[in-house]
C-alpha cells in the first residue's frame, strides 16, 4: 500500500516537494539509501530484485517514484522487477518509459517522472494496469491472460497523490485526505522572506502527515482490494502509514522518503528513514533517525554533499 504526494509550484521557495511511504512484507531484504557514484542514483535498494521504489539522479535531476497498482493479475514468466523500471526512467528518462514497456512484463503500477531540478521542474505520471476479473473467486489471474491498458500525462501546478488504486476504479478516500493535509501544509508557509528553516520545517510538517495512521472519519473505499482479509484492508487504508498491528504483523511501512527542493539554495533535499527496524520477535518494529543528502542543481558546485 504504497502512497505517493508531489507538490509542483504550491510555494515560490518550493518548486518541487515529494513525500513517498513504501510499504512490504516486512521480512522483505532493504538496503538503506546511498549515492551511488558509478551511476549517480541515490535510492534505497530492494534486497531481492534489485531495483528501487524512488530514486534521484544527482546529475541530471532526473527524479522516478513508483507504488504498485493492488491488483489480483501478476505475470506467471519472465516479469520484470517494478523496480528495475524506475532505476530505467533515472537513467534514461520519463520519454523512453514506452519503450521499455513494449520489451518487458511489468506487473500493475503507477510511476511519476521526470526532472526535479529548476524553478518550474517537469514530471508526468504514467500507469500500466491489468483489468480486474470478474468474479470474487479469481485471486490469481496469470497477465498473459489479461486485458492490459497504459495511461501518461503531464503533471502540473498542483498537489498530486498516488496509491494503490486502479485509475479507472478512482481514488481512495486516504489519497483525498493527504491531498487536503498537504495542500493546507504548504498554503500556511511563510512567503516572502522565509527563515533559513524552511526546509526542516516542510520535512518535520511531512513526516508527520505521512505517519498518521487511524485518523478520525477516514473511511475505507467501499468496494475492497481482494488481496489481504476484510479486517486488514480495512486497517491499511486508516491513513498513509501502515504500522505494527498485533493483527498485522508481516506487512507495513517500512521506509519513507521526503524531497525538497529549495529554490533560493538551488539544491534538492533528499530525507529518508528505516521505519522497520527489528526489535524483537513480536514487537513493533522501531524508526531510524532521518538520513540527509543535498543534491545541487547543475548551476551549483559540488554536484554532490552528503549530510549524515
Amino acid at each position: 500500500m504504497c502512497i505517493l504526494v508531489v507538490a509542483l509550484q504550491c510555494h515560490p521557495d518550493l518548486p518541487f516537494v515529494c513525500a513517498h511511504n513504501r510499504d512490504e512484507q516486512r521480512t522483505r531484504d532493504s538496503r538503506d539509501d546511498a549515492w551511488e557514484p558509478d551511476s549517480q542514483i541515490i535510492c534505497g535498494r530492494d534486497g531481492v530484485a534489485g531495483g528501487t521504489v524512488l530514486g534521484l539522479h544527482a546529475r541530471t535531476g532526473r527524479f522516478a517514484a513508483l507504488t504498485n497498482c493492488r491488483s489480483v493479475v501478476r505475470w506467471k514468466t519472465g516479469v520484470t522487477s517494478r523496480g528495475v523500471l524506475v532505476e530505467h526512467l533515472l537513467k534514461d528518462g520519463f520519454e523512453n518509459l514506452e519503450s521499455f514497456l513494449d520489451a518487458s512484463k511489468v506487473d500493475p503500477f503507477h510511476v511519476v517522472a521526470g526532472t526535479a531540478f529548476g524553478h518550474e521542474p517537469e514530471l508526468g505520471y504514467a500507469w500500466h494496469v491489468a483489468a480486474e476479473p470478474t468474479e470474487p473467486a479469481e485471486k490469481d489471474r496469470a497477465g498473459e491472460d489479461a486485458e492490459w491498458s497504459r495511461g501518461k500525462r503531464t503533471l502540473g501546478t498542483g498537489v498530486f497523490v498516488i496509491s494503490n488504486a486502479n485509475p479507472e476504479a478512482g481514488t481512495w478516500p486516504k489519497c483525498d485526505w493527504l491531498q487536503r493535509q498537504v495542500q493546507g501544509f504548504l498554503a500556511a508557509l511563510p512567503r516572502g522572506d522565509a527563515d533559513t528553516s524552511m526546509v526542516q520545517r516542510v520535512q518535520a510538517g511531512l513526516a508527520e502527515i505521512m505517519t498518521r495512521f487511524d485518523v478520525d472519519d477516514l473511511t475505507a473505499p467501499s468496494r475492497l482490494p481482494r488481496w489481504f482479509s476484510t479486517e486488514k484492508e480495512v486497517q491499511l487504508h486508516s491513513g498513509p502509514f501502515t504500522p505494527w498491528r498485533p493483527t498485522l504483523q508481516d506487512f507495513g511501512t517500512v521506509s519513507q522518503r521526503i524531497l525538497v527542493s529549495d529554490a533560493k539554495q538551488q539544491v534538492v533535499h533528499y530525507f529518508h528513514r528505516c521505519t522497520n527496524l527489528a526489535t524483537g520477535e513480536g514487537k513493533p518494529p522501531g524508526m531510524s533517525p532521518w538520513g540527509h543528502f543535498v543534491v545541487h542543481w547543475p548551476e551549483a558546485s559540488p554536484p554532490l554533499c552528503a549530510c549524515l
